[in-house]
């Protein structure tokens, strides 16, 4: 009976493989997880602006809102809900510190609230960031 040997030595063939399917597999994990992570870090970067509003009623039944501190916002994502001329138009400006987004708008004789809505740019949400109980006189 004759016997098969192998010459040569095949010591390093088993490392290799091992090193190739490891860094085949972490590329496939990096391929599934980053949208994921790319997804949540637009999330967080359309944050919505952190700002304070003083809201001015006077006795004709009128409102003036004021941006009083915070991160300057961009009129372009800025809604009020409460006036009576639901179509203030905001656009075109960004509001800092002392410019007022409305003067003297008369406000819905429904509403129980003035609210400063901004929208997110990248579509899906809305939230409040400034509002006051309207003074019943």
């Amino acid at each position: 009976m004759t016997r098969l040997t192998f010459v040569g030595d095949d010591a390093a063939v088993s490392p290799v493989v091992g090193v190739i399917l490891l860094i085949g597999i972490t590329i496939a994990l990096v391929a599934l997880i980053s949208p994921v992570v790319f997804e949540v870090s637009e999330e967080f970067s359309s944050a919505p602006p952190r700002a304070s509003f003083e809201f001015t009623y006077t006795s004709d039944n009128a409102v003036t809102i004021t941006h009083v501190g915070g991160s300057p916002v961009n009129g372009d994502r800025l809604s009020i809900a409460g006036l009576e001329d639901d179509d203030v138009d905001l656009s075109g400006q960004t509001y800092r510190r002392g410019d007022s987004l409305v003067t003297r708008e008369s406000i819905d004789p429904e509403a129980t609230q003035v609210r400063v809505v901004w929208t997110n740019p990248s579509g899906g949400s809305s939230n409040v960031i400034g509002s006051s109980i309207i003074p019943r006189r």
